[in-house]
């Protein structure tokens, strides 16, 4: 439509006024204002359904001329309101007539009828109309239809004339055609509807591409400006901040456009290509209705004609979305470098986006391997039409004027125009073979292209599993390490705890019991007040010393009861004899009594007759206060377990001299009388190999020094102190 003709009008929706499904119903209350002399119009909606309950209201004050004004408007819109008038109302004098007559006051029932017109009204011009006249205020935006929006519907308008026109043709060629000849002629009128509905098709999308094309130029001259900007030296950074911006912006937008615009010619090139498929296979029927010689004859050259435009519009078609893929490829591509590194999900969209380029590229070459095979077909069908008009030009039979004699047969140009034809056609379909031939090899280099792509595909993803599981082996061993570690700070702490407890509750045992003296500090003392016997070995405590724990009323079977497990001796040592008992307790201080459970101790021995020296005090220490130098006080068959098998040997092996038997303490204790009691063993798992060596070694320690005491025994005198 020319510019002048929409100058001067304004076009308007169609459906400005069109009803949707009623959910809601008006509630009209109308009442009389002796004050103001008008009508309290109130207008109520209420909506409701099975979830919720809306209601709205509207007021407003309304005079009989304004009534009357509404009215008429509303009955140049529907002109079927017209034939419900409004009420008889008050007479409302305007102008100088009010200085005459004096205003009316409604009388009767006008509001009631006012109430039923309004529904009236509501129901004949609809509530969206009726609302916006008298209660909303009116918005030209929904009434009014943009130029180009309203171009764009007059040519849909004239396709679809166009495409009815098409189709009643077709139906009435292959319907209604009784011979070929007719037949043809209808295909004449259907070419010429074709071709009207193609240029209709034309100009809608071209009117369907104008802005977008105009945004894509703007878009384009603002990118041109914000580039010039930035190769300009003499800016700072602020400014060239401000166009990189900006080219951002316009970038977006030209790709924008550019998507919308391929997408017009992918549809507008699939619709025609849809259309001449039908005419095509409407074509391929007529020619099995009416015989294939005769429609050959007649009727092929259209039927190669369509086919070579289909083919045509299929690869172009082909061609479009291919572009389609390259710009999404392209838009992709920038997305993924504009992917900060920082954000957490930033390895998961560029995977996404990275396979989404890998199916656009596979998109992309198989869309080519289908150019290339409508270009086979193509340049076989032009190798077959150039055979058909090959084989027509020798049907074709050629005549010449007759001679007189035989010299004149010879002047006759025998090369006519017909063989000049048959050999271009020839050249023509050997050229065509070999395009048929380059165009398969491409088609085979495509495929493998594609094939490679997909290996590649593959041999990347086995990698990245690759890497993922050497991740994950390595994210497992320092998990295991952290937790190593983790154990190892609990245990620290547990034991950092229990010293810690372990500290304060002996803190708390000195401080209850501060006044008394522990037997490993009185053990301490009769060590400093013995001396050392010189093997390393010190006597804790002596049996009838003062501080021992025999002077405070404990007996030998109070102090030798072993806790857990105590060593015995070897077998052929002899009993020893009874030791001497303690000394009395302290005057004042009453003998604690036995424990239960424990007989009470034999008395003791008779006094020595007089003559014979006494003799010297015994060492009655338990073997469980025998201390050596950094060693347990308890001597167990662990303890001597302990004890390293070359201090049992009788001789240095650098010097050759006696070394000192840490045992000859020990077995002084014996000598003296100190009893030894066999405890009752834990039983233990089976030994291993040095701890049975080592208890067949010591038994054999025992063997030779029992040995040796017993010819001590023989070869001392009746002065022999034990």
């Amino acid at each position: 439509m020319d510019d002048d003709i929409s100058n001067d009008w304004v076009p308007v929706k169609d459906t400005v006024f069109k009803e949707d499904k009623i959910t809601t119903k008006l509630i009209f209350s109308v009442c009389w204002n002796y004050q103001e002399y008008k009508f309290a119009v109130t207008c109520r909606r209420h909506s409701r359904t099975y979830l919720t309950e809306k209601e709205e209201a509207w007021t407003l004050g309304l005079g009989s001329y304004q009534l009357m004004c509404l009215h008429s408007q509303l009955c140049d819109v529907v002109p079927q309101l017209s034939h419900y008038p409004l009420p008889q109302l008050p007479y409302e004098p305007r102008g100088v007539w009010c200085f005459i007559y004096d205003r009316e006051q409604a009388e009767g029932n006008v509001c009631t009828e006012l109430e039923k017109w309004f529904q009236c009204a509501v129901d004949v011009c609809g509530q969206k109309l009726f609302l916006a006249v008298w209660f909303e205020e009116m918005n030209d935006s929904e009434y009014y239809d943009q130029l180009n929006d309203w171009k764009i519907k007059e040519f849909e308008e004239q396709v679809d004339i166009a495409r009815e026109r098409v189709i009643n043709v077709a139906h009435l060629g292959s319907e209604h055609a009784v011979n070929l000849q007719e037949l043809c002629q209808d295909y004449e009128l259907e070419d010429k509807a074709f071709n009207d509905w193609c240029r209709a098709l034309t100009a809608l999308y071209n009117a369907k591409l104008h802005p977008f094309i105009d945004l894509r130029e703007i878009a384009n001259e603002k990118m041109r400006i914000a580039k010039s900007h930035l190769a300009d030296p003499a800016l700072g950074p602020r400014p060239k901040a401000e166009h990189t911006k900006k080219l951002l912006h316009w970038d977006g937008q030209h790709s924008e456009m550019q998507t919308i615009i391929l997408d017009h010619y992918v549809s507008f090139y699939s619709t025609i290509y849809s259309f001449l498929s039908d005419m095509h296979s409407r074509m391929k029927k007529d020619q099995s209705k009416f015989g294939k010689a005769s429609f050959t004859r007649l009727a092929s050259s259209r039927l190669f004609r369509v086919e070579g435009e289909k083919l045509n519009v299929k690869l172009q078609h082909l061609r479009a979305q291919s572009k389609h893929s390259s710009h999404e490829i392209t838009c992709t591509m920038k997305l993924m470098a504009n992917i900060d590194s920082s954000t957490p999900d930033a390895n998961d969209l560029l995977n996404s986006h990275e396979n989404k380029v890998y199916e656009l590229k596979c998109r992309m070459l198989d869309l080519k391997i289908k150019v290339l095979e409508v270009e086979v077909k193509l340049a076989r069908l032009k190798k077959e039409v150039s055979a058909h008009n090959i084989k027509e030009i020798n049907n074709t039979d050629e005549f010449f004027d007759a001679v007189e004699e035989q010299s004149q047969l010879d002047q006759v140009d025998v090369q006519s125009e017909a063989k000049h034809q048959t050999v271009t056609l020839k050249e023509e379909i050997t050229s065509l073979s070999a395009k048929i031939s380059r165009l398969s090899k491409k088609q085979a280099q495509l495929r493998n292209q594609i094939a490679d792509m997909e290996q590649q595909k593959e041999a990347k993803e086995k990698m990245k599993v690759q890497k993922r599981e050497q991740q994950e082996k390595h994210h497992l061993v320092q998990k295991r390490r952290e937790e190593q570690a983790q154990e190892k700070a609990r245990l620290q702490k547990f034991h950092d705890e229990e010293r810690k407890r372990t500290v304060q509750r002996i803190k708390k045992f000195k401080q209850k019991n501060k006044n008394k003296i522990s037997p490993v500090e009185h053990g301490e003392q009769v060590s400093q007040a013995l001396g050392d016997d010189g093997d390393g070995m010190h006597v804790p405590g002596v049996l009838g010393s003062p501080g021992s724990p025999a002077s405070y009323g404990e007996t030998h079977s109070d102090r030798l009861q072993p806790s857990s497990s105590v060593s015995s001796l070897p077998p052929g040592i002899p009993p020893l004899p009874p030791s001497i008992p303690p000394p009395p307790p302290p005057p004042g201080i009453p003998p604690p009594p036995p424990p239960p459970g424990i007989p009470p101790p034999p008395p003791p021995p008779p006094p020595p007759p007089p003559g014979i020296p006494p003799p010297p005090p015994l060492l009655s220490a338990p073997i469980g206060l025998l201390q050596t130098p950094k060693l347990s006080s308890m001597l167990t068959v662990d303890a001597l377990k302990s004890v390293k098998l070359n201090s049992f040997s009788g001789q240095d092996g650098k010097t050759g001299r006696a070394k000192a038997d840490p045992m000859q303490n020990m077995f002084a204790l014996i000598k003296q009388g100190v009893n030894l009691r066999r405890a009752e063993t834990v039983k233990k798992p089976a030994d291993s190999r040095v701890e049975i060596d080592f208890q067949e070694a010591l038994k054999a320690r025992f063997k030779k020094m029992n040995i040796a005491i017993e010819e001590d025994s023989d070869s001392e005198d009746e002065h022999t102190d034990w």
